[in-house]
């Protein structure tokens, strides 16, 4: 897979996806540009949990805003609550 980035949030996602399906839980924080959007796309296709950080905790609103302009995450937290939601979807 080609990619801007590297190491690259997509490539691990789009291997990970199809292994853990509705298991697998993906939490994008701060970061710029769009890496990761296809990986969540695919996360979410087979059933998976996405959340992202909100912006007023990010240091860059980048990564976790492509994701959420895309409806792909199920929950925003700020990151001082993020353990509490990993937490809680673990559950």
């Amino acid at each position: 897979m080609e990619t801007l980035y590297k190491p690259s949030v997509d490539v691990t996602l789009l291997s990970a996806a199809p292994l853990y399906k509705e298991r697998l839980l993906t939490v994008i924080l701060t970061g710029m540009g769009d890496d990761g959007l296809r990986g969540c796309r695919k996360v979410k296709q087979l059933g998976g949990l996405v959340l992202t950080e909100s912006k007023e905790t990010c240091v860059v609103y980048g990564m976790p805003k492509v994701i959420d302009e895309a409806g792909l995450s199920d929950e925003q937290a700020p990151l001082f609550k993020m353990y509490d939601k990993i937490r809680h979807a673990l559950l």
